[in-house]
């Protein structure tokens, strides 16, 4: 018997291959069999995808950190995880741009005092992030890493393990926010608030992982993770205004 994956010899009562660990498979496929491998692949519990869910808001210490030390089988790949939960988001935005536009008008477009056309701008900006949610997304995961890196500069975690917390972390808030924002839109209530809601969750999610992850107390769980959103904000504003200024610079010398 040879393998189906990398052609290499088998006996005949083994259940995977010694070489590159394909499953033996030898019945032939069924709708039966189709549903069932489904199940064990998204619904089981032993199911890794649904395991690292459970696991990062019960012991999120032991999922990362695991990660990092090189524990890759117990728990989903950081990376495929967090293209897993942006993979969702996606599917969301395409749906809400489908069939909720006004969701995405009144999320994008809020009113200010600057004027209608700075208001325009913004909404511009708006609608661009819910197209590039991902990209954007993954972009900024370094600017977090950086900030509680510094924060924690005293701690074990050298800056790339802290891109791995943060990926986690953010993956984890995505999902929630997928979640909280579907029921906020089948509601009616509306998925900016969802959004909002999920927000707010992040932080508290964010604090809590913290705490499990240095063993804090509560207080210091609250003002590190306060003090990694401020540096992450400035961090943020001094890429924004260089950007904004080389911007303009260009557009000067273009025009």
């Amino acid at each position: 018997m040879d393998c189906k994956n990398c052609k290499s010899q088998l006996p005949t009562n083994v259940s995977y291959c010694s070489l590159c660990g394909n499953k033996v498979i030898t019945k032939r496929l069924t709708i039966k069999r189709v549903i069932k491998d489904f199940n064990s692949q998204f619904f089981d519990y032993d199911n890794k995808i649904f395991k690292t869910f459970i696991h990062l808001f019960t012991k999120p210490e032991v999922v990362i950190n695991s990660f990092i030390d090189g524990s890759r089988k117990t728990y989903v790949n950081v990376i495929s995880y967090l293209a897993l939960t942006l993979t969702l988001m996606g599917f969301q935005f395409l749906i809400l741009q489908k069939f909720f536009p006004e969701t995405i008008e009144a999320t994008s477009s809020t009113p200010t005092a600057l004027g209608a056309e700075f208001d325009t701008k913004m909404a511009e900006i708006g609608t661009y992030f819910f197209d590039y949610y991902g990209l954007i997304t993954i972009l900024f995961i370094p600017i977090t890493a950086i900030a509680t890196y510094v924060v924690f500069i005293n701690k074990r975690h050298n800056y790339a393990e802290h891109i791995v917390i943060n990926m986690y972390t953010t993956a984890q808030y995505t999902i929630i926010m997928f979640f909280f924002g579907t029921v906020f839109m089948l509601t009616g209530t509306g998925a900016q608030i969802g959004y909002l809601t999920a927000t707010i969750f992040m932080y508290l999610y964010l604090g809590y992982s913290l705490k499990r992850i240095y063993k804090l107390s509560i207080l210091g769980a609250i003002w590190r993770t306060i003090a990694s959103q401020i540096l992450y904000m400035m961090f943020v504003g001094v890429i924004f205004t260089v950007l904004l200024i080389l911007g303009i610079i260009a557009y000067k010398l273009v025009n």
